[in-house]
């Protein structure tokens, strides 16, 4: 299994080696132990020292990397200037990494950044056809396809149509049987046959997918599986581990605590990026299966608790892709 390192920010590999170092926090003093697992804000130090255990047991660290993630998919204030993907790209030649520019929704102003980072690469690479582009907006596909039909598009989280934290994710409520002939442990397998499918059982949907050139899908882990066929359709799959995307959109619950005048909304003024200090955690409904975590635009969820078979083969994937923390 091919594995990456999703960054959103280049401080983070100032210490590439720390992404990937456990702590034992059961020897933690009990007070320090207080301060840093009951405060909110700690959430994804959290999820990350859990995932850096998990894949410290599968083998996993940083020699193992062989591909860079980079870029951002839930903020249009985000967005890396091109000086700072072309660092990105400079850091993963250094390292000897292949390289994948990660885009996310796209007004016509973040288009116009997306494509001026897309034309940067192309032209440091010298050809199209050396590294891949994350689309999550249909826009920005249309616009690679027109422009750069040789660069390899990946389909995005944002656009693959997964049922997101299924309150059911070990075994579905009895249904009403009244009138209803067909055995129960039936209806009970096809409820959840459907709860783990994806649209691509659509047969135009895979056709248009491969017109795109589409050959690779990310998926998000959740907690029913996913049903993929045994020959995948003839795509190629991906997951994020340990962060889930569960839903986001453009304004910002985030900004809006500590810029009264924004309340929430984009605006043209710079955004002051809070969601790059902290994180306001939701209230959780009795079934879901893992805490739920709001930064920013975006609300995920820690997926270790059901990541397993998707680490281990249960689902069929060849690409893991490593998230240190809630990638904002």
């Amino acid at each position: 299994m091919e594995f990456c390192l999703y960054i959103t920010d280049l401080k983070l590999l100032e210490d590439l080696g720390g992404l990937f170092q456990p702590l034992d926090w059961q020897d933690m003093p009990a007070a320090l132990k207080s301060t840093v697992f009951d405060n909110p804000n700690a959430a994804d130090y959290i999820g990350h020292l859990i995932a850096v255990e998990r894949l410290a047991s599968l083998g996993l660290d940083e020699t193992a990397v062989t591909r860079l993630y980079f870029g951002q998919e839930f903020c249009e204030h985000l967005v890396p200037e091109p000086k700072g993907v072309m660092q990105a790209l400079f850091i993963a030649r250094q390292m000897g990494w292949d390289f994948t520019y990660v885009t996310g929704n796209a007004v016509d102003s973040t288009l116009e950044r997306i494509a001026a980072n897309i034309e940067a690469l192309v032209a440091a690479h010298g050809d199209a056809d050396s590294f891949e582009v994350v689309i999550n907006d249909w826009g920005v596909l249309r616009r690679l396809r027109q422009e750069y039909p040789a660069i390899k598009p990946v389909l995005g989280r944002l656009l693959t149509k997964q049922k997101r934290l299924g309150r059911f994710p070990e075994h579905m409520p009895t249904p009403n049987m009244e009138e209803i002939d067909t055995d129960t442990d039936t209806i009970l397998r096809n409820q959840m046959r459907a709860w783990q499918a994806l649209n691509l059982t659509v047969r135009s949907w895979r056709r248009f997918l491969h017109r795109q050139g589409i050959e690779r899908i990310d998926l998000d882990m959740v907690p029913q599986g996913a049903d993929l066929m045994p020959d995948a359709w003839g795509f190629a799959f991906g997951a994020y581990y340990p962060w889930s995307y569960l839903t986001a959109a453009r304004n910002c619950p985030t900004a809006g605590l500590v810029d009264p005048v924004r309340r929430h909304v984009p605006l043209d003024a710079p955004c002051p990026r809070p969601c790059r200090r902290g994180n306001a955690n939701l209230a959780n409904m009795a079934h879901d299966p893992a805490p739920i975590i709001q930064r920013g635009t975006v609300a995920v969820t820690l997926n270790d608790a059901f990541a397993q078979p998707y680490l281990t083969g249960g689902v069929p994937l060849d690409r893991l892709v490593f998230e240190p923390f809630v990638p904002l």
